[in-house]
C-alpha cells in the first residue's frame, strides 16, 4: 500500500500535492472516528490516501472530494465541519452572562421601594455655580455650617 501511494505522489503535481495535504489532514480516519488520515496509522487510512490520491489524478477537485466522503460516511468524515456554529456558544454565553450580571446589578442596587438619591442642586448652589462655574450636588446640612463657620472665623482674625 506504501508503495502505491509513493508512485501516485510521484505522478500528482504541485496544486494536487497540496490539496492532497489538505484532503488528508481534513478527512477522519473512518475505522475509529479518532484522528485524521494524516496522523492515523491503519489499514483503512492507507485506503483514504490512495483513493484521494487517485480522485485527484482523476481531475476530481476537493469539493468533489468531500462531497464523495461525506455521502458515503455522512458529516463525521470531516474533522473539522463545514457549516459549524460552535463558534457561537462561547459569544451567546458571554452576552448571557453579561445581560445576567447587568440585571442583578440593576435589582441589587435599586430595590423595590426605594428611590435614587435627588442630585437636584439648591438656590444657594445654584447661584454659586453660576458665579464659578461648578455644580455640586447640595446638601442643606453643609451649606448652613459653612455659612455659620465662615463669619466666625473672620471675626476671630480681625479682633486679633
Amino acid at each position: 500500500m506504501a508503495e502505491q501511494q509513493r508512485l501516485l505522489a510521484m505522478k500528482m503535481n504541485r496544486q494536487q500535492t497540496l490539496s492532497y495535504q489538505k484532503l488528508i489532514g481534513l478527512i477522519v480516519s473512518p475505522c475509529c472516528w479518532t484522528q485524521p488520515v494524516s496522523l492515523h496509522a491503519s489499514s483503512m487510512s492507507d485506503m483514504v490516501k490512495v483513493d484521494v490520491q487517485r480522485r485527484l489524478l482523476a481531475g476530481h477537485t476537493e469539493k468533489q472530494i468531500i462531497a464523495a466522503y461525506k455521502k458515503r460516511f455522512g458529516e463525521r468524515i470531516l474533522s473539522i465541519p463545514e457549516k459549524s456554529y460552535i463558534f457561537m456558544i462561547p459569544i451567546a454565553a458571554s452576552l448571557l452572562a453579561l445581560f445576567l450580571v447587568g440585571f442583578v446589578i440593576l435589582r441589587w442596587t435599586h430595590r423595590e421601594g426605594e428611590e435614587l438619591p435627588s442630585l437636584e442642586l439648591s438656590a444657594h448652589d445654584s447661584e454659586e455655580a453660576a458665579v464659578d462655574g461648578t455644580a455640586t450636588p447640595s446638601n442643606p446640612d453643609d451649606s448652613d455650617s459653612k455659612t455659620e463657620a465662615e463669619p466666625e472665623s473672620k471675626s476671630g482674625e480681625s479682633q486679633k
